[in-house]
């Protein structure tokens, strides 16, 4: 479930619990070390938010840096938009996490998705039932740090993964969203839309709230805060970032 990337699935990777006691101090560093390379340097303003987000492009990368509040772990995500034709897209997510042995190798996902809206409301008037609902996923890739690239297109392509996408998209609640000024330590704007919402995901509970605004490319948000993660982006760009998976 981690890997289906819609925008309210970077809500489940953003809120769901680590479940891990207390975080390796290290490999926290290391993380932080690692996430410094894709930071702004100073806090960055962009303009208030559209109701549309950016239309997805090639090339365009975001990197979000996500903390458990109770286990202190850490990971970076850098999300990337390898190609975009009129029936599909294809993103690849590079993970580093503070659970893994070698914090400095990436988990690596690459998959390409049928349907996946170009641009959607980020003013809360998303319908996210009929946008998951429309989702096929043609293709998964997976890497694990040095290990060789694994097909998984057919686990994905599964009626059981049809069915979960459906069934999250059934469960999604938004709260009331207000226009407010958001800042964080590496965006600024002097408007971004709040967002509250509720989920319930394999039977848990999650509920939270994200500042969404159009200008932050492929998630469209500055930050997720729930009761178990907090998730900020960090830094993102148009191009620079090297595709992994071939």
């Amino acid at each position: 479930m981690k890997f289906i990337i819609v925008t309210t699935i970077f809500l489940i990777t953003s809120c769901g619990s680590m479940l891990i006691p207390k975080a390796d101090v290290q490999k926290v560093k290391q993380i932080d070390k690692l996430a410094e390379s894709y930071m702004f340097k100073g806090t960055k303003s962009i303009g208030p938010s559209k109701k549309m987000s950016e239309a997805l492009q090639k090339g365009q990368w975001v990197a979000s840096l996500s903390t458990d509040k109770k286990s202190g772990e850490k990971t970076l995500m850098i999300r990337k938009v390898v190609s975009v034709d009129k029936k599909s897209i294809t993103l690849e997510t590079e993970t580093y996490s503070s659970q893994s042995e070698g914090p400095e190798k990436p988990m690596v996902v690459q998959q390409t998705i049928n349907g996946y809206p170009k641009s959607f409301a980020v003013d809360g008037n998303a319908n996210f039932a009929q946008m998951l609902g429309s989702l096929e996923i043609s293709s998964m890739k997976m890497k694990d740090g040095d290990k060789e690239v694994q097909d998984m297109s057919e686990i994905s392509k599964s009626p059981l993964a049809t069915i979960g996408i459906k069934n999250i998209a059934g469960k999604i609640e938004l709260g009331a969203v207000s226009k407010i000024n958001c800042e964080t330590p590496y965006i600024k704007s002097s408007q971004c839309y709040n967002v509250p919402f509720k989920m319930g995901v394999l039977g848990f509970n999650i509920s939270g709230s994200y500042l969404q605004n159009s200008n932050v490319p492929i998630v469209s948000y500055l930050s997720v805060d729930c009761e178990q993660n907090s998730e900020i982006v960090i830094g993102y760009g148009n191009k620079g970032q090297n595709i992994i998976i071939k």
